[in-house]
């Protein structure tokens, strides 16, 4: 496999982290740069960690947990994107907590990186060494998230709390995607 095509693979990888950063900008806009920055390090950690897991673990471990690592997704993407639309409802936004620490943010980074954990396991199929991939991948949905969560605090400040419904429902919608992409698959 060739740079070009890791590099592909690494923004199609951060996708996921893009749309969630994206709904946590519209939420928090007036985010603190450490609360960023957990984000960010800790999306772009768990991306290089579960690629070279799954690299590492092999063909048991990685389709013992295909049967379900999509349910895993869809339900914590989902819950977290209902609480946020259940709190614009009740105009309460101070009550959503933070998501750059605690189990929101692992709960976030589980869901977003778990991909990559099939990622690992094709890259060591087609005998590609792992540790550019997964330095790549690191680095592409740092930068990503970093944009996504610009983005997302510049649409909340102009549209306000409407953007807070729109967040839940892209956090709902990306974990119904992963869900359907992997009945589509099968």
């Amino acid at each position: 496999m060739d740079i070009v095509s890791i590099i592909l693979l690494g923004i199609a990888l951060s996708m996921d982290c893009f749309s969630v950063s994206i709904a946590t900008g519209i939420i928090f806009q007036n985010m603190k740069i450490i609360s960023k920055t957990r984000i960010v390090v800790s999306f772009a950690i768990a991306h290089s960690l579960m690629t070279v897991i799954g690299y590492n673990a092999g063909r048991s471990i990685v389709e013992s947990i295909s049967g379900i690592y999509h349910w895993i997704a869809f339900l914590l993407l989902f819950a977290i994107g209902s609480k946020m639309i259940y709190e614009a409802w009740k105009n309460k936004i101070e009550e959503i907590p933070d998501p750059s620490s605690g189990w929101l943010l692992l709960a976030l980074t589980i869901a977003t990186s778990i991909d990559n954990l099939a990622a690992g396991f094709n890259l060591a199929i087609s005998k590609v060494d792992i540790i550019v991939p997964s330095i790549l991948f690191g680095l592409i949905v740092g930068i990503i998230s970093i944009i996504g969560l610009m983005f997302g605090q510049r649409l909340g400040k102009q549209f306000g709390r409407k953007m807070l419904i729109l967040g839940g429902l892209i956090l709902m919608g990306l974990g119904l995607r992963i869900l359907i992409s992997h009945f589509m698959k099968g």
